[in-house]
């Protein structure tokens, strides 16, 4: 083996100027540690473990022509100053079958002149000291069985981290058919966490016609196979309407703010489109400085428009003349290319959903039914309908909070909030969003209880209307007032009546009535994002005086809902399987509804593992043997790699491409 330089930096070092050596002591690259010892009073100190010392690298270059010409030359090549690690190549002059290596470094010393026309270079190593192979050794296998497996040899002396490319080429039967993509487009200005979300459509009438699928026989009648992945992860769902004409999902999430910009130059329908790029405006600079990394946008006329287009981007541009997003694919997800004019929408694209559907044989899926909306499921994006509040837990989304009470004397109050209906003891979750005001008795004295009580909820959408019905009841003609408030914000000062409840007719005193509010009642106003069921006055009377009052129906319009827009039927490969390597034990289980001979990329490096498809980052849909940085590794030597189909055999290739590393030369 004898080895030499090739590059440093891009350099050559080999050329008209230089002719470089790899000096033999160089050839036991090792990691050197430092010892750490704990003192024990009369005891020998034990090792408690180790610091890994720097390793150095010394480089030998022979200055061809003007020595001090050249030597300026390399002093530029290796800057001492440069504190960014650069890469080194180096490879074996005796054969032709090994390949190149390389490991990043920088230079720490460089002298000459005191041996002739030799230069002698010190190069501090990136850690750990590994080199890595610089052209990639790939292997293909395909399998049409749900188990097989293959021989892989890791020429290196140290683990390898392969990248997977697995391309499905034919379904296994019987499994998840069909699936449909579904684009949920923010329209509101702000963010709203574990929002109640129809992915199905905003309203009644919009959702899907599952009576017709089951007609089909595409689907179960009791939609056990009708599921709902958010970036190829499955997630919760709650159905409504199922096997009707109208039929919805629904599901919670973490909804941003809509962010739209403008395109500044047209589209046309066959154009190969590498970049879009923005208007430049200070407007569409901020929204990009937002988005993220890399992900989806669509560009749209119109909200709903048939010249909607998705596109998927991997990086964007931000500089003091351009806005750009750069593309990997356009007509994604079953939108088709079309022309775009300058100054078309260009909206980002939160999430990628999807449903699936299409299995005989598929049991219900285990749903947390603690974590599922508190809200109605006969509620939708435009309007929320509430039988029930809150729970105790506080897992549900969307619950109702109360308000911290104000009462005369915390500690003899009988004040407070109630969760049943006729305040009959608590409920879990709440039925009811109750409020009471009782005087009290300090030792012989009765007293008047002055209270502020409620309940309060946040509406990033904005209120737009509110239908509300209950139940009061008062002992006497005294009555604190209660009314319905909205407000822009929490500060209390700026909310503002809706309406109010009036106080019972004397008749009715001591017995339980019902009130209710129209949606005519009563207009929001634009800008308001908070309710407030509110209770602020005195009670007074004797130990048994009270007014009680509650909310057990309601529902609250909103006025920027998401929008929905539900692609066409497709053929879904439902790829479920387990790449092993059953030399060092290690797995990966993937799991994700993909388009057959699509390719799904699994990068197992350990600095940044990925699971890549259609350009997008989908980690979720990884599930690891064990907790661990290092999700699959090629040890030295042979390496016997299985795949193991979860859900029935099916024809897939895998092609398995991974860096040659050594841990010396």
């Amino acid at each position: 083996m004898i080895i030499v330089p090739v590059s440093f930096n891009g350099t050559s070092l080999q050329s008209t100027d230089f002719a470089s050596y790899y000096p033999p002591e160089n050839k036991a690259l090792s990691p050197s540690v430092n010892p750490q010892y704990i003192k024990r009073p009369g005891a020998w100190p034990v090792i408690s473990g180790s610091d890994f010392l720097p390793t150095t690298i010394g480089l030998e270059v022979q200055c061809l022509g003007d020595f001090m010409t050249t030597f300026e030359t390399l002093t530029q090549v290796f800057n001492v100053e440069d504190e960014t690690p650069r890469q080194l190549i180096i490879k074996d002059t005796t054969t032709t079958d090994e390949p190149q290596y390389s490991i990043y470094a920088i230079p720490k010393l460089v002298t000459g002149g005191d041996d002739g026309e030799m230069a002698r270079i010190t190069l501090s190593v990136d850690s750990p000291p590994i080199w890595v192979a610089t052209s990639q050794s790939s292997q293909a296998f395909a399998t049409t069985s749900a188990t097989d497996s293959t021989s892989v040899t890791n020429a290196g002396n140290a683990d390898a981290y392969p990248v997977f490319e697995i391309t499905p080429t034919s379904p296994p039967a019987g499994d998840y058919a069909y699936l449909r993509y579904l684009q949920v487009i923010p329209t509101s200005t702000k963010p709203w966490p574990a929002r109640f979300l129809d992915v199905l459509g905003s309203s009644d009438g919009t959702g899907v016609d599952t009576a017709a699928l089951v007609t089909a026989v595409k689907m179960q009648a009791d939609g056990d196979d009708f599921r709902l992945y958010q970036n190829k992860v499955e997630i919760d769902r709650q159905l409504s309407n199922i096997n009707t004409t109208d039929t919805h999902m629904i599901t919670k999430v973490d909804l941003p703010a809509a962010r739209t910009m403008t395109l500044k130059t047209a589209i046309g329908t066959t154009d190969t489109v590498t970049e879009v790029q923005l208007s430049y405006t200070s407007a569409n600079k901020t929204v990009l400085s937002t988005c993220d990394g890399k992900g989806r946008i669509i560009i749209d006329s119109g909200l709903g428009t048939t010249d909607t287009e998705e596109f998927t981007y991997t990086s964007k541009t931000a500089t003091s003349t351009k806005l750009s997003f750069t593309i990997a694919n356009r007509a994604e997800r079953g939108t088709v290319a079309v022309d775009h004019a300058a100054g078309s929408s260009v909206r980002f694209l939160p999430y990628d959903f999807t449903v699936v559907y299409g299995n005989t044989t598929a049991t219900a899926p285990v749903i947390d039914d603690e974590r599922k909306p508190i809200e109605a499921l006969t509620s939708r994006n435009t309007a929320l309908v509430y039988s029930n509040f809150r729970d105790n837990a506080g897992r549900r989304g969307g619950i109702w909070k109360t308000i911290p009470a104000i009462v005369t004397d915390v500690n003899r109050t009988r004040s407070g909030t109630f969760t049943s209906t006729n305040d009959e003891g608590d409920t879990d979750p709440a039925t009811a969003m109750g409020m009471k005001a009782l005087t009290y008795k300090k030792g012989t004295y009765i007293k008047v209880d002055t209270v502020k009580l409620g309940w309060q909820n946040y509406y990033p959408d904005g209120i737009a209307s509110i239908v509300a019905s209950g139940e009061q009841t008062q002992s006497k003609n005294v009555w604190p007032t209660v009314s319905l408030q909205t407000s822009q914000n929490t500060a209390s000062t700026s909310f503002t009546n809706l309406w109010t409840v009036s106080a019972q007719t004397s008749s009715d005193y001591g017995t339980w009535t019902t009130w209710s509010k129209a949606s005519s009642d009563a207009t929001p106003g634009s800008n308001k994002y908070y309710l407030r069921w509110y209770m602020d006055g005195s009670q007074s009377g004797t130990i048994n005086d009270y007014s009680k009052v509650d909310i057990t129906s309601l529902t609250v319009g909103l006025s920027n809902p998401p929008h929905i827009m539900i692609r066409a039927e497709q053929s879904n490969y439902q790829f479920h399987g387990i790449i092993r390597n059953e030399t060092t034990g290690d797995f990966f289980e993937l799991k994700l509804p993909m388009e057959l001979n699509d390719t799904v990329y699994v990068d197992t490096n350990p600095d940044f593992p990925t699971v890549t498809y259609k350009g997008q980052l989908i980690n979720g849909a990884i599930k690891i043997s064990s907790t661990r940085s290092e999700w699959l590794r090629f040890a030295p030597g042979a390496n016997t790699i299985g795949f193991e189909a979860q859900n029935g055999a099916f024809d897939v290739t895998i092609n398995v491409k991974w860096y040659t590393r050594k841990r010396f030369m």
